[in-house]
This record gives structure tokens, C-alpha cells and sequence, in this order.
């Protein structure tokens, strides 16, 4: 069926594209690297935005997209908030408990970039991420699972697992803390603008500390 291969490819795409970006960018330095991979982000986020509309044809409501309303914005804020000062440093004690590694792998290409590219970074992370891992991944796993818990735990699962090649084992472990917390309100809301708020607030506040000039 020609919607089954479209939802496949845009599973294969979701856990992939990302791995794709950071493999070819990786033959780049320093700012460069960072600014590429941005783009590239935007580029597998259009792309599955192609494979919703046009191949599966449906509409975006068929992951959580629909008009913004104030009370998204609220829950949005409000979890950021969570996720800021409940979920993170429950994560980092957690998480600094395994012997695992550094959290530095990923701080370090970071550290001392543009505060302005910080923000990108943080806004590119809640928008393309939160369509690809709660919109669509939990939405179509949803569909071949018939269990969206199911869906929603294997979606945390890929969440993580997509973090290591930048983060480093730590860094993906703790980031995927705060995607359990998201999941857990796009499978009760059910509304992606939530989401992407929760996560690009939350990703802004933890960069820019690591901007050049912040202290």
C-alpha cells in the first residue's frame, strides 16, 4: 500500500535523518559544522513535512498540528518549567551515577559559539524534533503498534538512541529524561505546538549559558 510505504520511509527518515545530517557534516569545523547541521535538520523536517502532505496525504492534524491556541503556549511554558527545575536535575543526579562517561562530548562543540546561533539551535531542536519523534513517530508507530503507550516508548527509545553520536552516551541518557516528559504530553494533548514550545524553550535556557560572552 502506497500510505504504508510512506509511513515506513517517514520512520526510516525520523530515525535516520538526523544520523545522516551529523555523519555529513561531520567533515566539517568548528562554527561551520554547527551552522550545516542546523540546516540539514530543517531540511529532513521539510522533507517528512513532503511525506505527510503529499505522500501519505494527509493533513497535518494527523500529528498534532492544528491551529495554536493560548492554552498551548501555557502548557508549553508550563512544562518547559518542569523540565527546567524537576526533570533535569533529577536526569543529571541520575544520570552522573553511571559510570558512563562525559557529559562533555557534546558541551564542547557548543562552548563559545554565537548566543544568536544558541537560539537557532534551541528553536531548530523544538520545532524539527518534535515533529519527527512525538508528531510523526509516535503517531505512525501508534498506527503498525495499534498501542500508542507502545508507540510512545519506542519513540523515547529512538529519541535517545539518535542523541549519542553528538552527545555521547551521558548526554544522550540525560536528554532523553526530558523526551519521556515530552511524549508523555504529546500522548495526552495531543498538540504538537505544546510540544515544540516546551522543547525550544527548554533548549534555548540550557544553551545560551555556553554562548561566547555569557558567564
Amino acid at each position: 500500500m502506497p500510505f504504508k510505504r510512506a509511513t515506513l520511509f517517514g520512520i526510516l527518515l525520523a530515525f535516520l535523518g538526523p544520523l545522516a545530517v551529523g555523519k555529513v557534516t561531520s567533515g566539517f569545523s568548528g562554527f561551520g559544522e554547527q551552522v550545516l547541521g542546523q540546516l540539514g535538520l530543517w531540511l529532513v523536517g521539510g522533507l517528512l513535512m513532503w511525506v505527510i502532505l503529499a505522500w501519505e496525504k494527509k493533513p497535518l492534524s494527523s500529528v498534532g498540528l492544528k491551529l495554536p491556541s493560548l492554552q498551548s503556549v501555557l502548557w508549553g511554558l508550563l512544562t518547559a518549567v518542569a523540565m527546567l527545575y524537576l526533570v533535569s536535575p533529577v536526569a543529571a543526579f541520575l544520570v552522573s551515577r553511571l559510570d558512563a562517561g562525559a557529559f562533555s562530548d557534546g558541551l564542547g562543540k557548543l562552548q563559545g559559539l554565537p548566543a544568536a546561533y544558541m537560539v537557532v539551535a534551541g528553536v531548530t531542536a523544538g520545532v524539527v524534533e518534535e515533529l519527527l519523534y512525538r508528531g510523526f513517530l509516535v503517531e505512525r508507530l501508534a498506527l503498525l503498534t495499534r498501542n500508542r503507550w507502545s508507540a510512545g516508548a519506542l519513540a523515547i527509545a529512538v529519541f535517545t538512541l539518535v542523541h549519542i553520536p553528538f552527545w555521547g552516551l551521558v548526554g544522550a541518557l540525560f536528554t532523553g529524561f526530558g523526551g519521556a516528559l515530552l511524549t508523555l504530553l504529546f500522548l495526552w494533548r495531543r498538540d504538537l505546538w505544546a510540544n515544540m514550545v516546551a522543547h525550544s524553550v527548554t533548549a534555548v535556557v540550557q544553551l545560551l549559558p555556553l554562548a561566547a560572552g555569557a558567564i
